[in-house]
C-alpha cells in the first residue's frame, strides 16, 4: 500500500487528453495524422515515474488521434479516471510501443532516423481535467545544404546527389528516452553507417541540394571517429567531424557545406530549438525551457581537404 487514493466509482472524472501540434516526421507539415499512437502513464503528482506511484490502470496505455485538427486522444483500451483526492503527473511518448524495457527506467528506444517525442504534464486533476500536451523532439536533427564551389564539380553534379551520397560513419545509431526524467542515452556499441532520410525537393535558396537526418543524441568526445562521406560524381570527400560538435535531444542543426575540387568548407550556421511552424490545425506549443541550447559550435567554419580535415 502507498496510502494514496486509488477509489474509483461513477462520480470519477474521466481525463480529456489533446495533444499539442507537432512534426511527428521530417515530412509532415506539422499536424498530427489520423490513428497517430501515444504512449501514456499517469502518477501521482511530485512523484517518480515507478512502479508504486503509478496508477494502476495507466501503464503505458496506448491513445490514438482521432480528430487531427484538435489533436484529441481516444483509447480502444479503457477509460482514464482520475482519483478522486490526489493530483496527478501524465507523461506522453510517441510513437507508441508495447514492449517498453522492463527495469524502473521505463526507457523508450531511439534509433537514427526516427523521431521520438516526448510530453508531461503536472498537477492535473478532477477540478481540471484537461490535459493539453506540448511535445518535445528528443533526438536532433540535421539539414545540410549543399552547393559546388570553384573546381571540377558542376550544379548537376550536386543536384544529383542522393541520400545514399551522403553518408554518417562513427556515430551512435540507437539509445534511450529514460521518461522517469526526459533524459536520453546513447549506446556505444550501436556505431554504424547511416545515411538521411530525407533529400530536399526544394534546396535552400543559394544552394543546389539538401538533406535532413536525426541523430540519436550524443556528445562528439564519446565518439571520437565520427566522418562525414559525400559522394559527388563518383568521387569521395570525407569531413573528419571536430570533437566539439556536439547533438543535443530537441535541437536542430544547420550546416552550409560547400564542395571544392580538393576540400569542403562546412559552416555550422544555426543550432536552434527543434520546432514545427504554424500550419493550419495550429501552433506549435515548445517551452524552450526543455533543453539547454549548445551554441559554441554556431558561425565556426571547417576546411577539409579529399582525405584530411583541419578546422579553424
Amino acid at each position: 500500500e502507498n496510502g494514496h487514493d486509488e477509489v474509483i466509482d461513477t462520480l470519477s472524472v474521466p481525463v480529456n487528453f489533446r495533444a499539442g501540434m507537432v512534426a511527428t516526421r521530417l515530412t509532415d507539415n506539422g499536424v498530427w495524422e489520423l490513428n497517430d499512437e501515444i504512449g501514456v502513464y499517469m502518477q501521482y503528482a511530485n512523484t517518480a515515474l515507478a512502479h508504486e506511484n503509478i496508477l494502476f490502470t495507466a501503464r503505458n496505455l496506448p491513445y490514438k488521434v482521432v480528430d487531427t485538427s484538435t489533436g484529441a486522444l481516444e483509447s480502444d483500451d479503457r477509460v482514464l479516471y482520475y482519483p478522486q483526492n490526489n493530483e496527478v503527473d501524465v507523461v506522453a511518448y510517441y510513437p507508441y510501443t508495447s514492449v517498453l524495457s522492463a527495469t524502473e527506467d521505463y526507457e523508450i528506444p531511439l534509433a537514427a532516423n526516427k523521431d521520438v517525442l516526448y510530453s508531461k504534464v503536472s498537477g492535473k486533476s478532477a477540478a481540471d481535467p484537461k490535459v493539453s500536451f506540448s511535445f518535445a523532439h528528443k533526438m536532433a536533427k540535421v539539414t545540410l545544404n549543399i552547393k559546388h564551389g570553384w573546381g571540377a564539380f558542376t550544379t548537376d553534379d550536386i543536384q544529383n546527389m542522393i541520400c545514399s551520397d551522403v553518408v554518417f560513419k562513427g556515430m551512435p545509431t540507437e539509445g534511450k528516452l529514460i521518461l522517469n526524467d526526459a533524459t536520453t542515452e546513447s549506446i556505444s556499441t550501436s556505431v554504424s553507417d547511416f545515411s538521411p532520410s530525407v533529400k530536399f525537393p526544394t534546396p535552400a535558396t543559394g544552394f543546389e541540394t539538401g538533406f535532413s537526418a536525426m541523430f540519436v543524441p550524443h556528445k562528439g568526445t564519446d565518439y571520437s571517429n565520427r566522418e562525414l562521406h559525400l559522394t559527388v560524381a563518383g568521387e569521395k570527400i570525407v569531413w573528419e567531424m571536430p570533437d566539439s560538435e556536439m547533438f543535443d535531444a530537441g535541437m536542430h542543426y544547420v550546416y552550409n557545406v560547400t564542395v571544392n575540387d580538393t576540400r569542403l568548407v562546412i559552416e555550422c550556421i544555426s543550432i536552434t530549438p527543434w520546432t514545427t511552424t504554424e500550419s493550419t490545425a495550429g501552433k506549435v506549443n515548445f517551452d524552450p525551457a526543455i533543453e539547454v541550447v549548445h551554441v559554441p559550435a554556431a558561425g565556426k567554419k571547417f576546411h577539409m581537404d579529399a582525405r584530411h580535415s583541419t578546422h579553424g
